[in-house]
């Protein structure tokens, strides 16, 4: 009897659910679970999501009796999202907030229609809570829900006693949906009546899983809510072998490529290995090309070039390789946790004793001191020619042979002429001295710098090299440094990125190999970012590295624009950087520098020496003049010898 009783009790509760929805009327137990969601989160700001209409047709009003409800029980601010705009077009004209919670349905295909233009339009940061029954894995099908959507599910029972809480995504459009059951609601003093989408037939839908999150259980108004407290895109870390096509170019340490017989090419180095320890870690695949020209990206003429067109145009969904941070890049890609931070340096060619061979032999001296030499040579001359002409016990000395004289003792020779008097012979002395200091300064100076090789020189800054008409200054086309000195404030900047612009074909390089190969060769300065320089040139001498740095940059891997992808790489790199492996990787990378500080002793090329010997060939065919001209002149005395 009481069986009997008990059934016609819930045959009767059940028909006037019916009446109620046909009336208009909507789950009661939803509302209550909604105010205390709204109070578990803690929630300030609601917008509600309303299509106005029944799939039949009729208007349907559960965003007013909620947000009546939710205004008598909660200090909260609520919106209205409609459906169509005030002017009656029936085009979408969504206003939604930029936080706060929005709140709709997913029980009609009203409602995944709404949904379905309103969320692909929205901001994927924005918090959905959509109110369903246990026939929302077929409404899922129709639509795409990326994996970083912060959208909740929450699936109700007949009677709305108990609400089960789920999240779902998509790796990519052409997947299936993954679900997870997050939560559960349960109504103060009733039983669990009716039946939930069940874990069986989620995964015959969808395929569920159950997912480990921090949990917290509360006791609010209407019921009991357990619910996660962390954020969801922390957990979809499992990408289940999701392939991704990579873009990178050559740029040791950071990658170094090696191409493939199909196009592709094998991506190592230092973030070579962290994208294979991502790959790994998220449980996905890739496939690396070279970018389509070559480079790394500019905006040029408007358009974007290599690695930042092809993720621009899709071709690409993630960089293979780091790229400097920049303003203007940002507005079309979207770069990951930053890696590396180190700036660019000039590179030029290290000067050699083969780059002297016109001044080798002048240069100990500056040429003012030169000039007191000369002087100081003249007045000796002068001194000795005066003192044989006026001392009585002194033959006369032309001022020929007076300057002959010093000249030997200048070059640390003697004289046949006889110097009697105590005057010639102390002038004959101030000679000698002036040997001995020419010889002491100049010749060890001389020395050291044909062994140990000519200093390093002055050019310190970019400046330098800017007023330096004999050096030409370039980097790799392409790259941020072209909006670095485009963009920058300094004028002496814009003005170097000015002349170079204007030549751009002739001293911009397709590569660091290229760059470094014409420092070796030409007056180039080559301006790059210091670690790909070091790792492959820091053991070759020749190179010599400007103290200053310029732009100091952020370096990072870089995605499409807003790819959902973001937080779960953003994470898996965070636990990478944190776990020491990126320092590891640079140490497995890293090569030995040369010890270029200490003295460098190099042979004498032939280049040193063209000097000296020019002047050599240049006497013996003066001393030839001489002598035709002497033969010429015929004179017929006899020169006296003393």
């Amino acid at each position: 009897m009481e069986a009997k009783k008990l059934f016609w009790l819930n045959t009767g509760v059940l028909l006037v659910m019916v009446v109620m929805r046909c009336q208009g009327y909507y789950n009661v137990g939803q509302f209550d679970f909604v105010s205390d969601y709204v109070a578990f989160y803690d929630v300030r700001l609601i917008t509600l999501l309303d299509s106005g209409m029944d799939d039949d047709g009729r208007r349907n009003s559960w965003s007013k009796k909620l947000h009546s409800q939710l205004v008598r029980q909660h200090h909260i601010y609520i919106s209205l999202c409609p459906q169509r705009t005030p002017n009656g077009t029936g085009n979408t004209g969504f206003s939604l907030g930029n936080e706060g919670l929005i709140v709709g349905r997913l029980q009609t295909h009203s409602d995944l229609v709404l949904f379905s233009n309103v969320f692909s339009t929205a901001d994927s940061h924005l918090s959905w809570l959509l109110l369903a029954d246990q026939g929302f894995p077929d409404l899922l099908k129709e639509i795409y829900l990326p994996l970083n959507n912060k959208v909740t599910i929450a699936a109700s029972d007949t009677a709305g006693t108990i609400i089960s809480l789920w999240e779902a995504y998509q790796l990519a459009k052409d997947h299936t949906f993954k679900t997870f059951r997050i939560g559960e609601w349960k109504a103060k003093g009733h039983a669990a009546q009716g039946v939930l989408p069940s874990k069986e037939k989620l995964v015959a839908a969808v395929g569920s899983q159950f997912k480990k999150r921090a949990m917290r259980e509360q006791v609010s108004r209407h019921g009991m809510l357990r619910a996660p407290v962390d954020d969801p895109l922390l957990h979809r870390d499992d990408l289940t072998g999701l392939h991704l096509r990579c873009v990178t170019g050559q740029f040791p340490p950071m990658s170094v490529i090696t191409d493939r017989p199909d196009g592709t090419v094998t991506n190592s180095g230092i973030i070579g290995s962290l994208f294979h320890e991502m790959a790994t870690r998220l449980n996905f695949t890739y496939t690396c090309h070279r970018s389509r020209d070559g480079e790394w990206g500019a905006l040029v003429d408007g358009q974007w070039t290599g690695v930042i067109r092809d993720l621009v145009d899709n071709v690409a969904d993630v960089c293979g390789s780091t790229l400097d941070v920049t303003q203007e890049r940002a507005q079309v890609v979207t770069y990951l946790l930053p890696l590396l931070t180190d700036g660019y340096r000039l590179f030029m060619r290290r000067p050699t004793t083969s780059d002297d061979k016109w001044n080798a032999y002048v240069k100990q001296f500056s040429i003012g001191t030169w000039l007191l030499v000369v002087t100081a040579y003249f007045a000796v001359v002068l001194v000795l020619y005066w003192t044989s002409n006026r001392s009585p016990d002194q033959c006369s000395l032309s001022f020929t042979d007076s300057a002959t004289v010093i000249l030997t003792f200048f070059a640390g020779q003697g004289t046949s002429f006889p110097l009697m008097s105590a005057s010639c012979r102390i002038t004959a002395l101030m000679g000698l001295m002036l040997h001995v200091l020419l010889l002491a300064y100049y010749t060890s100076d001389l020395v050291s710098s044909l062994t140990a090789g000519p200093p390093d020189p002055k050019l310190s800054t970019i400046q330098d090299v800017y007023n330096s008409p004999s050096f030409e200054l370039g980097f790799v086309r392409g790259t941020s440094l072209q909006y670095f000195f485009k963009e920058s404030t300094d004028i002496t900047l814009r003005e170097i990125w000015q002349s170079i612009e204007g030549k751009k074909d002739v001293v911009l390089t397709r590569s660091i190999e290229e760059g470094i190969e014409r420092v070796m060769k030409d007056s180039y300065i080559f301006l790059e970012w210091r670690l790909p320089v070091l790792f492959n040139y820091g053991h070759d001498c020749r190179l010599l590295m400007l103290p200053t740095s310029y732009f100091d940059v952020q370096t990072s891997l870089t995605v499409r624009k807003d790819s959902p992808l973001i937080p779960v790489f953003n994470k898996v790199i965070l636990e990478i950087l944190s776990s020491g492996l990126l320092e590891k990787w640079q140490r497995d990378w890293s090569v030995e520098a040369g010890d270029c500080a200490r003295t460098r002793v190099e042979p004498v090329g032939m280049k040193a020496v063209l000097g000296p010997f020019f002047l050599m060939a240049l006497a013996v065919a003066l001393s030839g003049c001489l002598l035709a001209g002497e033969r010429l002149r015929r004179r017929g005395g006899k020169i006296e010898r003393f």
